[in-house]
């Protein structure tokens, strides 16, 4: 038996089709107990845009004859569980998602050859990208981001007089 050989591209798609079964089973979760209807919103927009890169990823893999991954599924998930988390705890989790998702976008966008794996990245990337500004804008509108640091500005340039910046002793 001949096997076929694909480019490595490929089989880097492996990994975001996990990660987005995933996110898709613990959003469908987070949908049926979130009460805040903004951060509902926001969940379905999630939800979405795994379903779309799910997509995506399934027609390159079915294209090439690759195996799809088995991933996670509804029965990895208890629809029917109590509410566990708060809205707002949801809303942190999206948010911190969001910033791995861009951080792996980003690098998968930039070791990928195929310009169809590398369109793939790019539109993840953009999704990924307005979630976060929204998740972010969110979390500022309830006053649950943490206070960015703040520094005077100086007037004008200083030149440092000597080599210790720190008191000693």
């Amino acid at each position: 038996m001949i096997k076929k050989i694909v480019e490595l591209d490929v089989s880097n798609l492996w990994t975001p089709y996990l990660n987005n079964t995933m996110a898709r089973c613990v959003n469908s979760y987070a949908l049926k107990t979130i009460m805040d209807s903004d951060i509902y919103s926001i969940f379905e927009k999630a939800q979405q845009l795994s379903n779309h890169l799910l997509q995506m990823i399934t027609e390159i893999f079915q294209k090439e004859q690759f195996p799809i991954p088995h991933g996670f599924t509804e029965k990895d998930v208890h629809l029917d569980a109590p509410r566990l988390f708060s809205d707002e705890f949801w809303l942190f989790y999206l948010h911190g998602m969001t910033t791995h998702g861009l951080t792996a976008y980003s690098l998968g966008m930039t070791i990928s050859h195929r310009l169809d794996v590398r369109r793939f990245y790019l539109e993840a990337f953009k999704g990924a990208s307005e979630i976060y500004d929204t998740t972010l804008d969110m979390l500022k509108s309830k006053g649950l981001s943490d206070r960015v640091p703040t520094i005077s500005l100086p007037e004008e340039v200083e030149f440092a007089k000597k080599k210790v910046f720190l008191p000693v002793g």
